[in-house]
């Protein structure tokens, strides 16, 4: 339990994944085989597997390939899978810069995705190295050998499989390291640096604050995100659903933090800090949501938020929090500022009114006592229950 495994979601853990089979397969390709330790159970019997394996140049912001899993499935305390990567097919390094390839296995279960690494121990990793064709050059490099990381994982390295390359690698590598490629190397960094400084926050911010802003609001368009775009769930896909069913004319966006598959075809994703994102926001007529959208986002006086919420307070919150309290005035004004973008907030008893809108410092004309949407479908199969129409049992989505 020291590792938080009982507590943190699937997507940020790491799970030990052992390599059982590596050996060549017809046609320059590998097949590799391994047991992915099931911690606490994590994994549900119950759960839709899948995976991939990807490899990818240990420099960052260099290219990727990724080979289909054949098998996944569970055996008892494990996760096992099976795959044949066309190492020689479909693997085309660059042939200078990237000369170590990592490979780690992506597990999906339920649409969740996790990341994991190939520990090697016991498994044999001999034989003759595998042909691929570089992008570039040939010149240095033509084959890719397996080899242990430092830290015990699965990777290939870049080798020439005669002398003559093995010089050639050494008079690339001296004229990398001269002037010319001092040169090359300052004007990579300028263009890194100018990238990371437009695709920032301050940049992104001051896009939407400066440009977005000035668009017109655009009537009928509503921007919907769940636990900060974590899920399609909660009160505002009730909204939602409720909406569609009433066939209501306006246009929808979902924001999305992870994998966008469990999201509605039929309304516009949106990355969330996304600058589509950041647009849709700027020029929507109703923001609905059950956390919070980005706290240093101004809202227009011509958009309405409609903030649902998510449950109880059965901790403190808000202003209630000792943290809160000892912020400086500027700090708690800001926060206010950003709680004061809420025109209507969902209560559902004075429970709610006593606790969250007191520790959120919500105006009296900003609670809207009709309950969360979510409950709905709880509230209509009792009445139904209680008219002899229909039951209800089991688990509710």
């Amino acid at each position: 339990t020291e590792l938080g495994y009982h507590t943190r979601p699937l997507e940020k853990m790491f799970l030990r994944n052992q390599l059982t089979v590596f050996e060549a397969a017809a046609g320059g390709g590998v097949r590799l085989a391994g047991r992915i330790t099931n911690a606490l159970g994590r994994v549900g019997e119950g759960a839709q597997l899948r995976a991939e394996l990807q490899f990818s140049a240990r420099r960052r912001g260099l290219q990727a390939f990724t080979f289909p899993v054949a098998a996944v499935r569970h055996a008892g305390e494990v996760i096992e899978w099976e795959a044949v990567a066309d190492v020689s097919g479909r693997l085309r390094p660059l042939g200078i810069i990237d000369a170590v390839w990592d490979v780690r296995l992506v597990l999906e279960a339920d649409g969740v995705r996790t990341t994991t690494r190939l520990s090697v121990a016991d498994t044999d990793l001999s034989g003759r190295p595998l042909p691929v064709r570089p992008r570039l050059t040939r010149m240095v490099a033509d084959h890719v050998r397996p080899h242990v990381s430092a830290k015990g994982h699965l990777a290939f390295e870049l080798v020439g499989e005669d002398p003559g390359r093995e010089r050639a690698r050494e008079l690339i590598t001296k004229s990398v390291q001269g002037r010319p490629g001092a040169l090359a190397k300052s004007g990579y960094r300028r263009a890194r640096a100018l990238r990371r400084q437009l695709t920032s926050g301050d940049a992104k911010l001051r896009a939407y604050h400066e440009v977005f802003l000035r668009l017109p609001v655009k009537k009928r368009t509503v921007v919907f995100e769940s636990h900060l775009g974590r899920q399609y769930s909660d009160s505002p896909r009730a909204l939602y659903e409720e909406m569609r069913r009433q066939n209501l004319d306006f246009e929808a966006y979902w924001a999305y933090s992870g994998d966008p598959g469990a999201f509605p075809a039929e309304a516009t994703l949106v990355r969330r800090w996304s600058l589509p994102y950041l647009k849709a926001l700027a020029q929507a007529e109703f923001w609905v949501d059950n956390q919070s959208f980005p706290l240093k986002l101004a809202k227009r006086p011509e958009t309405t938020y409609l903030q649902t919420w998510h449950g109880s307070a059965l901790k403190k919150m808000g202003f209630d929090q000792p943290a809160q309290k000892i912020l400086t005035r500027a700090q708690q004004a800001q926060q206010q500022q950003a709680l004061d973008r809420f025109d209507r907030f969902l209560v559902r008893s004075e429970h709610d009114v006593r606790t969250l809108a007191k520790a959120f410092r919500l105006p009296e004309r900003a609670l809207l006592r009709v309950g969360y949407p979510r409950n709905d479908a709880l509230v209509q199969a009792r009445k139904a229950e209680e008219a002899g129409q229909a039951r209800v049992r089991g688990p509710l989505a």
